[in-house]
């Protein structure tokens, strides 16, 4: 049963034109039809005819048709075919409402059936056209003729056999134009190569096309009312397109297969996009804005009615037939009653933007830390003139940046971050985009994403027309910071397309010049080649500017959950603020900076608006003279895990991740000046006697030597150290145990520490302890198999390895006992420590002899991502690079052991000091207080008073100890190196205390009291600051100590007292 209306989508109807003509009214059940016939109304009683009453016509011949055909009577052909199986009990309604989806996708099976020459698979050679492209040069212009790039095997290949199709379809001919373009491929998404040719030298020389696209906003209103929407997309369009004979010539380009040039439109061509739209505008000349609109090659149909709409694509479909232009129907959609166009979503409820456009600002994460509140408030505070009150709603997030404000994220704080959110992307903020005011697009690109802002100034200042980020496949992290900038901004322009390209001028923004530099390059990767091509579409203006300007898409590359998921932990933003403000201070960085954009640095490159300098081993960050460098230095030697080591081992923490000229002199500077380690380092005196240097190992893990550390304060019932070093890697294990372990205690850590995670050495070598002497020691190392080497009596200097490493871990735990008494809980930092830094016998890390690579330390930027930009740096897999790491150590073993032996057996070194001269003294025979193991060796800086002799010295010894004697041997002595430079070194100490008497400290401040459980009852202690003395060195003093305290402290006392009993 058929309900025949207008939609109808078979060609004839029988009896069909005489309807329309006469439109009867008929009576069905009395088969009655009036009609109105030159002014008279007749009615007639249609005769009815069952089937069995009919004539049964059989086909008539060729013979008797061409009889027919001759007699001069006229004759009706009617050619009748059976309906398809799939459209049979198919209805049409008059409204499309009642139906349903699949009764849609028939219809458009039915559509695609009827037009099947529209989607023609194999794309012709265009027909003549009034419309073709035309190439008009620019006045005195001459023939532009390059080099061929070099091919591959694979790509000739592909060359020839695209030319052979491009020959057969006659889109090229043979050619012997001056001009020619060289060409190169590009592989697609499927992995397929295409060929592109390299038009940049061309286009520079063509006369641009001013011709204006259609206004969005205009096209946009003529939409309102629609609720049926199709848009198609056409084939390969530019190839569809004819060039101008005389223009052909201009198209050359050169292959090892000859000369040729292109007959139809090529891609890369500048004023292609103009000559496109021209041709829609002709070819859709009726129809335009009634139900068609064309912004390029994106044909949209719209419609009020299903009915009607369906008569609209079907007269577009004629269209398309009639000038020969053929649609690509996998971009085609069909019958859509909501539809994404140029931007924005449109449906029969109206036009909304595009969620896209916004939604990397929707999305963007909760603030976990006070950096990503930087981050956030960094990117908004760009638009805070434009929204009303905008500190008071940021005002509850600026709240927790504030010092000693701890983070905690609460609903106020979501409201404000809501707030703002919302603000950024709704009127009066987000703008339509107009035709009649140039775009600014600004783009960036960090390690792990992109991002960009479109914006307009409509006489109202800049604002945003549209937002976007995206984060980097695992890909695109490959490539370098140039490519990246590239990435980001073809990006933009091909999501921002239709804005852009309907504008007469569109600036481009970024705080990197590789779209400049790929536009002069001589020659292309095949990337950047896809990339122009791209380009070549756009009328932009490509400008630099710093990266401090470019807050808002540097903000949108950065966002916090595109981040990588591993990362090391990096300098504050406001550190890095302060790094980046620094550079508009020092001349040197602004030298610098200009030899950047000059393109003559080889050394440096700008990443995000850093001065970055690469090296065959790193990338490190430029730090100009000024404060922040003396800073580094205190961070990279003062800190917990920095380990006050020496100038090598600063240094070269230091260069993992920062550069500046004389670095070295800096950090020697910062060592010698630091109190803490010149009052607590041993000297590096050489002693007499020959060296006799050990066999160097073979493997890692081959030997392992072994010491203890005695005599510790005792913590946690521990009161010493075990100490186990790898021979060749260096690589130091520490384990806390007593002075009383056995030797199956001692077994028991070995195994722990060494044997369960790196296997079992060929040999040990240990001092002649009870541990390693004892029966069951021997017949533990005999059951594995391991060689034992004890150290000569009394002369430990057998295994210098493990005297070494046990007189670092003094110094280390020395140096820090003020500020961590408990060394037990330290002792893992310390063991970091050692490993990280670099070992002066092997030049490398323990760390990265045994990991191949270096580990990521908190002190130090995250820099491992900018180590990638640097293309000279070799790509080795794990086993190779650690293997020559190995080599290399062993190599620097021997020749350190050599040097060793050297200078080992030098004599002592001449020393002497002036009168007035700041000099520390030994504590060696000093009567100290407590255990000596982590007391300080040296006290000073005190001055010389009198020289005596070139060996003996007269001090000005500290009014407490008044009894002691002041005449110092010069042995006793070591120079003091004074330094204002590093003013956030902690104050001199005060001297330590010795045996001849209680000595008085001065109280600051009381700051806080406790009540512990002692014995049945309670033991009342107060927290002291004391005078002199920094933060870190306040303790917990019983109440009993405070008995013949001054009135002033009772005071304190008395105040922390009533505070805590308030509470």
């Amino acid at each position: 049963m058929w309900k025949l209306c207008g939609d109808c989508p078979f060609d004839l109807v029988l009896g069909k034109p005489w309807f329309d003509e006469k439109n009867p009214q008929i009576d069905w059940p009395n088969n009655l039809i009036t009609l109105q016939h030159d002014g008279k109304t007749i009615a007639f009683r249609a005769d009815y005819h069952d089937q069995k009453h009919l004539k049964k016509n059989g086909l008539i011949s060729a013979v008797e048709m061409e009889a027919e055909l001759s007699s001069g009577n006229i004759v009706h052909f009617c050619v009748i075919k059976p309906i398809p199986e799939k459209y049979e009990n198919y209805e049409y309604g008059s409204d499309g409402k009642n139906l349903e989806r699949n009764g849609l996708e028939k219809h458009v099976d039915m559509l695609v059936d009827e037009f099947v020459d529209v989607f023609d698979p194999d794309l012709p050679l265009p027909v003549d056209r009034e419309i073709e492209h035309e190439i008009e040069l620019e006045p005195g212009a001459s023939p532009v003729a390059q080099q061929m790039y070099r091919l591959s095997f694979e790509e000739l290949a592909e060359l020839k056999t695209q030319i052979l199709d491009y020959l057969n379809r006659g889109f090229i001919r043979p050619s012997k134009s001056p001009y020619g373009a060289p060409i190169l491929f590009v592989r697609k998404k499927s992995g397929a190569l295409r060929m592109c040719v390299d038009y940049r030298g061309l286009n520079r020389i063509t006369k641009k096309n001013r011709c204006p696209l259609p206004r969005i906003d205009d096209l946009l209103d003529k939409l309102a009312g629609a609720k049926y929407f199709t848009s198609l997309d056409l084939k390969s369009a530019y190839h569809q397109i004819k060039i101008k004979e005389e223009d052909i010539e201009k198209t050359a380009f050169r292959t090892p297969f000859g000369h040729f040039e292109f007959v139809v439109l090529p891609f890369g061509l500048c004023n292609a996009p103009a000559t496109f739209q021209t041709l829609m505008n002709n070819v859709f000349r009726d129809e335009l804005h009634q139900f068609v609109l064309c912004y390029l090659d994106d044909i949209m149909i719209f419609s009020k009615s299903l009915q009607a709409h369906i008569q609209h694509v079907r007269h577009v479909f004629e269209k398309l037939r009639k000038n020969k232009l053929f649609v690509n129907k996998e971009k085609c959609l069909f019958f859509q009653t909501k539809i994404a166009w140029l931007g924005y979503i449109i449906s029969e409820n109206g036009i909304k933007v595009d969620q896209s456009k916004i939604s990397t600002i929707l999305e963007w994460p909760v603030p976990k830390n006070t950096i990503d509140i930087l981050s956030f408030l960094g990117f908004t505070g760009y638009y805070r003139k434009f929204i009303e009150k905008y500190s008071h709603i940021a005002a509850p997030m600026t709240e927790l940046l504030k010092k000693d404000i701890s983070f905690i994220w609460t609903p106020t704080q979501q409201q404000a971050f809501e707030t703002l959110k919302s603000k950024l992307t709704t009127a009066p903020i987000l703008i339509l985009p107009s035709p009649d005011f140039p775009f600014e697009m600004y783009t960036d690109a960090s390690d792990f994403a992109f991002g960009g802002v479109l914006m307009q100034d409509q006489g109202q200042g800049l604002k945003p027309v549209a937002f976007s980020s995206k984060k980097l496949s695992e890909a695109e992290r490959k490539y370098d910071i140039y490519e990246k900038e590239a990435l980001s901004q073809i990006h933009h322009l091909k999501l921002w397309r239709c804005y852009i390209q309907s504008a007469h001028r569109s600036t481009a923004y970024t705080d990197n010049n590789v779209l400049k530099y790929l536009q002069t390059q001589p020659r292309l990767s095949p990337r950047q080649a896809r990339w122009m091509e791209v380009l070549s579409q756009f009328n932009v203006y490509v400008e630099y500017i710093t990266g401090k300007a470019n807050v808002v898409a540097d903000a949108l590359s950065r966002r916090p959950d595109f981040a990588m998921t591993v990362v090391f932990a990096c300098q504050d933003s406001d550190w890095l603020l302060q790094l980046k403000e620094s550079y508009k201070e020092s001349p040197e960085a602004k030298k610098i900076i200009q030899l950047i954009q000059e393109k003559q640095s080889r050394d440096y490159v700008f990443d995000h608006g850093y001065i970055v300098r690469r090296t065959p081993e790193n990338t490190q960050l430029y730090v100009p003279e000024g404060p922040l460098r003396k800073e580094l230095v205190e961070e990279h030697h003062d800190s917990l895990l920095a380990g006050h080591f020496g100038v090598a081992k600063t240094a070269a923490l230091l260069l993992r991740c920062y550069y500046w000229p004389q670095l070295q002199r800096d950090v020697r500077r910062g060592v010698q000046s630091c109190e803490r380690c010149g009052a607590s380092k041993s000297s590096n005196q050489k002693k007499a006697g020959l060296l006799q240097p050990l066999p160097t190992p073979t493997r890692r893990f081959e030997v392992i030597t072994m010491d203890f550390v005695t005599s510790l304060p005792d913590v946690d019932n521990f009161n010493a150290i075990m100490i186990m070093v790898d021979k060749l890697t260096k690589r130091v294990f520490l384990a806390p145990t007593t002075d009383k372990v056995t030797a199956e205690e001692a077994a028991t850590l070995f195994y722990r520490h060494v044997v369960r995670n790196q296997g079992v050495p060929s040999t040990i070598i240990s001092d002649r302890g009870t541990q390693f002497t004892s029966i069951f020691w021997k017949s533990m190392i005999a059951q594995l198999g391991i060689k034992h080497k004890l150290s000569t009596a009394y002369h430990p200097q057998t295994d210098g390895q493990s005297e070494i490493t046990v007189r670092i871990v003094v110094d280390m735990l020395r140096t820090l006992h003020q500020e961590y008494p408990n060394w037990v809980q330290i002792l893992p930092a310390v063991e970091f420590a050692i490993n990280n830094s670099k070992n002066v016998s092997t030049g490398k890390t323990p760390f990265f002899l045994c990991y191949g690579e270096e580990v990521p330390t908190p002190p130090t930027l995250n820099l491992q991502a900018l180590a990638k930009l640097n293309p000279n740096q070799p790509s080795v897999d794990f086993a190779a690079r650690t293997q020559i790491a190995i080599q290399e150590a062993q190599r620097m073993l021997a020749e350190a052991q050599r040097k060793q032996k050297y200078y080992a057996d030098q004599g002592r070194r001449h020393l002497t000091f002036e009168e007035g001269d700041q000099v520390y003294i030994s504590t060696a025979d000093l009567p100290l207080k407590g255990p000596r193991k982590l007391a300080p060796k040296w006290f000073g800086p005190i001055p010389v008073v009198k020289k005596l002799s070139p060996l003996n010295y007269q001090v000005a010894l500290p009014p407490i100890w008044r009894r002691r004697y002041p005449i110092f041997h010069v042995e006793k002595l070591k120079p003091f190196v004074q330094s204002t430079e590093f003013p956030n070194r902690y104050p001199a100490r005060p001297p330590p205390d010795l045996e001849q008497g209680p000595d008085v400290f001065n109280v600051e401040k009381i700051l806080d009291r406790r009540s512990t459980p002692w014995g049945r009852g309670f033991k009342v202690e107060y927290y002291v600051k004391w005078e002199g003395y920094p933060l870190c060195d306040s303790t917990w003093e019983p109440k009993s100590n405070f008995r013949d305290a001054g009135t002033e402290v009772k005071r304190m006392l008395r105040e922390i007292d009533q505070q805590h009993d308030a509470t």
